[in-house]
């Protein structure tokens, strides 16, 4: 997990990668049993957004910023 936005509304997850694979969100993962976050994303260079089977939100990087700026993700 690279950093929390707000009081643990936002726990973000940055990867350079073109695939995000289950090793890649252990961080997230982790927080989410010591922590109640309200909303998880991996940001990532993925073409398409896609949801976890646990919830997280993996989006691409325009994605992310678009959906930050316009208020979307809770913060």
């Amino acid at each position: 997990m690279d950093f929390v936005i707000g009081d643990m509304n936002l726990a973000v997850e940055i990867k350079g990668a073109a695939r995000v694979h289950e090793g890649d969100i252990r961080g997230l993962a982790a927080l989410r049993g010591e922590w109640k976050v309200r909303r998880d994303v991996v940001v990532s260079l993925e073409r398409a957004a896609r949801r976890t089977d646990d919830g997280i939100d993996i989006l691409p990087w325009r994605v992310f910023v678009d959906r930050l700026w316009a208020g979307d993700l809770g913060v």
